[in-house]
């Protein structure tokens, strides 16, 4: 009994081996620290009953809301949030470096807060402006960036592949992308 399992012992260990090394086991996994904190939950067009907009309030004022989150601690560092309007040619037509104060009730007014806390939601708005909407509905997507120095996420609305449209932050932003999942037998 014991030279039976003295023989199969090794070819136990070396298949594990084998299939530790094919299924990437043996390559350290990224810490919490090294992923990207930053995520865009929804993006939708919404009506504001004001924002601000070109230097002034604007009542009954379109808008895009995104909803923000960091998925862990990132400290007092200040992430930022930005959109870009785009036509159907893929032209940039509008752009904002934050998001604009705006109300639902004329008495509570929401901006980009200081400091987001872990797996907290919040929402932040773009306003469609005159840029966007010369001779009617001008733009066709909008890509909103949430992130700060190391890491960033970029979404579009309506859905479409980011890579197809210039904006600064794009390199940040794809390269903070979550890898694809790969098939460990096929590797593809």
């Amino acid at each position: 009994m014991k030279t039976r399992f003295a023989r199969v012992l090794p070819l136990l260990v070396a298949g594990f081996a084998i299939a530790q090394s094919g299924l990437g086991l043996d390559e350290p996994s990224q810490t919490a620290a090294q992923t990207n904190p930053y995520e865009i939950k929804v993006i939708q067009k919404v009506v504001k009953s004001i924002a601000y907009v070109n230097n002034g309030w604007k009542d009954s004022a379109p808008c895009i809301q995104a909803e923000l989150r960091v998925n862990r601690e990132i400290g007092n560092s200040k992430p930022y949030a930005r959109a870009y309007f785009f036509d159907r040619d893929n032209k940039l037509v509008q752009r904002y470096s934050k998001p604009s104060e705006t109300s639902d009730d004329h008495r509570n007014y929401t901006a980009m807060p200081d400091i987001f806390k872990a797996r907290q939601v919040s929402k932040v708005c773009f306003p469609i402006g005159d840029k966007a909407t010369q001779q009617g509905e001008k733009w066709a997507r909008v890509i909103v960036v949430f992130g700060g120095a190391e890491f960033a996420t970029a979404e579009s609305y309506p859905k479409d592949d980011i890579s197809k449209f210039d904006f600064p932050e794009k390199g940040l932003a794809l390269k903070s992308a979550k890898p694809a999942a790969v098939d460990p037998f096929t590797k593809k």
